[in-house]
C-alpha cells in the first residue's frame, strides 16, 4: 500500500511540471495539498458549482469552496490564488480561490519563480547532528544545510512528523530547504506528550558546551543540538532569566525545544541611575491573595510579594482586580524577593485555579463530554475540564474527535488542566480531508433574501448559499445596514449539506 502511495506521489510530482509555474504542493491541511495562481479564463454558469479553467487547469468548484473576493469579484480575467487537491489527470478540486486582482488589475508579477512550500510527513531522515544531509518528505527529496532554519516550536523533528518545507525547487524535482516548520509531531501532537512554556532563572548548564542537561527554576531541561537558543537580549549563562519552551516529559523534566535569554544576570545592585530596579525582569502567573485599597501599595498574588506604583499598568478588560483574580504579572525582582510590577493584567475572573500556575500543550482529542462541550476532555491522554467560562476557538475547524489542538489553563494536583483556552488548529492530527467536508469557511457574496418580519434570525441567502443566523452570529453594520441587494463577508461552519452557520457577517458596501 505505501508503494503504491508513493507511486501516486511521484506521479503527482511528474504532472506538477505541466502546470502553471507558480504552482507548489502546499497546504497539507484543510486547503488541501496543492496551490498555484493564474487567470481566469472560463467561469460555468454557476460560478459557485462548476468547473473553471484557469491558466489552462481544470478547477472544480462546489459550494464548499471558500472563495474569497474582498480584491475583486470573480470574473473572466481576473487573477487568481488557488488551493485545493491535486488529482491524478492534473485538475484541482479547490478547497479555497482568492481574487488577487481584476481583469486588467494587473496582478501575477513579483511571484518568486522557482521557490516552493509543500507540507509532507518526514519518511526518511540522515544519522547526522542537526540532521544535514537528504531527508524524504512525502516522497520528495529535501537537501538540508547548516543554513536550513528547522522550527521545532510544534513538536520535534522525528520520522511521521508532518512539517512544512520551504526552498527552491531544483531541476530533478528536489528542494533544497531553506526552512523546515514542524507542523505536528509524530504520532498524537508530539508522541503523546504535552507542549509546555515556562521561565525560570539557569541553575546551572553542563560542563563543556550548551549541549546536555540544564536547570531552570529548579527544573531538568534537555537540551540538544536541535534546540533553538535564541541570546538577542544577552547571553546564557548561570543565574540568566530565560524562557523555556518544549515537551514535557514523564519525568516533570522537559525536551527543549527553544530557549530564549529574557534578561540577563542581576546586577546585585543599582548602579548608576539604577533606582530601585536592580534585579532581573519576570513574568508569572497566579492568584491574588490580597492587595491593598486603591491598588498602590503591597499585593500578594500567589504567596508572591509585588509592589504596584503609580505608574503600574494594570488591565482590566478581562475583569476587575479582586481577591482570587488569576493575574498574569511582569516586573523587576528586587534584592528583597518582591516584584516591583511594571504590568499586571487579569486573565480571569475569581475560581479554583489548583496551584495557580499556568501552562499550554498542544494534543489531540480523544474523547469529548457525551451532551455537549462542557464537561471532561481527553486530549492525548491528559484529562480536561471544560465549563462555560472556556473560550473555544473553532475558526480552523471543529472540535471532534481527532482534532489537533492547542490547549491552555491551570494545571491541577490530580494532573488535569482546567482549561481557559481552546483553540482548535486542525480536523486531525495528520491533515488532509475533501473541499466538502465539514468546517470553517470564510466567503464573499450579494444578500439575495433574509428572513420575514424584520428579524436578522433565520435563514439568509447569500449569493445562493444558504446562511443559517442565530442569536450569537456577530452583525457588523458598521459599512452599512443589512439589507438585500447588499455585499456581505459570511464566516462560520461548513454544514455537510453545503449551508453555513455564521459566526459573524460583516457589511462590505
Amino acid at each position: 500500500m505505501k508503494a503504491r502511495l508513493f507511486y501516486i506521489l511521484t506521479l503527482l510530482v511528474l504532472l506538477a511540471g505541466l502546470l502553471p509555474t507558480t504552482a507548489a504542493f502546499a497546504d497539507g491541511g484543510n486547503d488541501g495539498n496543492y496551490e498555484f495562481r493564474g487567470t481566469i479564463e472560463t467561469l460555468p454558469a454557476d460560478i459557485y458549482n462548476g468547473d473553471w479553467q484557469v491558466s489552462g487547469v481544470t478547477v472544480h468548484v462546489t459550494p464548499a469552496t471558500q472563495i474569497d473576493e474582498e480584491r475583486g469579484p470573480v470574473a473572466v480575467g481576473a487573477y487568481v490564488e488557488v488551493k485545493g487537491w491535486l488529482q491524478a489527470d492534473g485538475s484541482v478540486d479547490a478547497t479555497k480561490i482568492d481574487v488577487k486582482s481584476s481583469p486588467g488589475g494587473g496582478g501575477g508579477g513579483g511571484d518568486d519563480h522557482g521557490y516552493m512550500k509543500f507540507y509532507g510527513t518526514i519518511e526518511s531522515l540522515p544519522d547526522t547532528p542537526g540532521w544535514i544531509g537528504d531527508w524524504i518528505v512525502s516522497g520528495r527529496t529535501v537537501h538540508v544545510t547548516s543554513a536550513t532554519q528547522i522550527e521545532q516550536e510544534h513538536g520535534p523533528v522525528a520520522m511521521y512528523a508532518f512539517v512544512e518545507v520551504k526552498g527552491p525547487q531544483q531541476a530533478d524535482g528536489s528542494v533544497n530547504a531553506t526552512k523546515i516548520e514542524v507542523k505536528i509531531g509524530a504520532g498524537s501532537g508530539g508522541n503523546g506528550r504535552s507542549y509546555t512554556q515556562f521561565y525560570g532563572t539557569i541553575d546551572s548548564m553542563p560542563a563543556n558546551g550548551l549541549t546536555g542537561d540544564w536547570s531552570v527554576g529548579g527544573r531538568t531541561v534537555h537540551v540538544d543540538a536541535a534546540t533553538r537558543i535564541e541570546q538577542e537580549h544577552g547571553p546564557v549563562a548561570v543565574g540568566v532569566y530565560v524562557e523555556v519552551k518544549g515537551w514535557l516529559e514523564a519525568d516533570d523534566s522537559v525536551s527543549a525545544v527553544k530557549i530564549e535569554v529574557k534578561e540577563g544576570q542581576s546586577s546585585g545592585s543599582g548602579g548608576s541611575g539604577g533606582g530601585s530596579i536592580v534585579g532581573t525582569y519576570t513574568k508569572f502567573y497566579g492568584t491574588v491573595d490580597n492587595y491593598p485599597d486603591g491598588l498602590v501599595g503591597l499585593w500578594s498574588v500567589s504567596g508572591q510579594s509585588v509592589e504596584v506604583t503609580p505608574t503600574t499598568w494594570i488591565d482590566q478588560e478581562h475583569g476587575p482586580v479582586t481577591q482570587g483574580a488569576y493575574v498574569e504579572v511582569e516586573g523587576w525582582v528586587q534584592t528583597d524577593g518582591t516584584v516591583t510590577a511594571t504590568k499586571i493584567e487579569v486573565k480571569d475572573s475569581p475560581g479554583n485555579y489548583g496551584d495557580g500556575s499556568h501552562t499550554k500543550f498542544y494534543g489531540t482529542v480523544e474523547q469529548l463530554p457525551a451532551d455537549g462541550l462542557v464537561g471532561t476532555w481527553w486530549v492525548s491522554g491528559r484529562a480536561v475540564q471544560v465549563d462555560s467560562s472556556t473560550w473555544i476557538n473553532q475558526e480552523h475547524g471543529t472540535v471532534m474527535v481527532g482534532a489537533y489542538i492547542e490547549v491552555e489553563g491551570m494545571p491541577q494536583t490530580d494532573g488535569s488542566i482546567i482549561a481557559t483556552k481552546i483553540e482548535v488548529k486542525s480536523h486531525s492530527a495528520t491533515g488532509g480531508g475533501s473541499s466538502g467536508s465539514e468546517g470553517y469557511t470564510k466567503f464573499y457574496g450579494i444578500v439575495e433574501s433574509l428572513p420575514a418580519g424584520g428579524s436578522l434570525i433565520g435563514d439568509w441567502v447569500v449569493s445562493g448559499r444558504t446562511v443559517h443566523v442565530d442569536a450569537i452570529t456577530r452583525i457588523d453594520q458598521e459599512h452599512g445596514p443589512v439589507q438585500t441587494g447588499v455585499r456581505v463577508e459570511v464566516k462560520g461552519i461548513q454544514n455537510a449539506d453545503g449551508t453555513v452557520t455564521a459566526y459573524k457577517i460583516e457589511v462590505k458596501y
